[in-house]
């Protein structure tokens, strides 16, 4: 159980920085940057973040 907590909050810590970086740097929102995400690839709306990045 304590490895499966590491690793969540591991995932979380890096999603949170990247996202956080990006935000900086093109002044985009994280919904912003997957929604256009989303539209660049031709994903749906309904696409999630791991959907879009493994696509």
């Amino acid at each position: 159980m304590i490895l499966i907590e590491v690793a969540l909050g591991f995932y979380t810590t890096i999603i949170l920085t990247a996202t956080s970086g990006i935000s900086v740097a093109t002044g985009l929102h994280p919904y912003e940057q997957l929604d256009y995400l989303q539209g660049s690839i031709g994903a749906p709306q309904t696409a999630g973040f791991l959907d879009v990045l493994s696509h």
